[in-house]
């Protein structure tokens, strides 16, 4: 799960140009990401038992924003990062 992550905010920095598009992108991956965890844990029933076992569909809404947010501050850190290092090794 981590190293797919770690390879989508590398792609980021690299295609975004500069910081501000990379960070962007990752920016609006996430959210749809986030988006489409919620989708259907706002169903219940059993996609919830897949997230976080014996919780509501409330709290398990609830988690993915919060580990979403973590995995957008965490890996956006790498695709600006990326992006930094591409963008001084390019000469103009």
């Amino acid at each position: 799960m981590f190293l797919s992550l770690i390879i989508a905010s590398i792609v980021a920095g690299l295609i975004g140009g500069n910081m501000k598009n990379s960070f962007g992108g990752w920016v609006l991956t996430m959210i749809f990401s986030i988006i489409m965890y919620i989708i259907p844990l706002s169903l219940g029933g059993q996609y919830t038992n897949n997230t976080c076992g014996l919780c509501t569909s409330q709290e398990a809404i609830i988690m993915v924003i919060i580990i979403g947010i973590v995995h957008l501050l965490i890996f956006g850190c790498i695709t600006l990062l990326t992006a930094l290092m591409i963008g001084r090794a390019k000469n103009y």
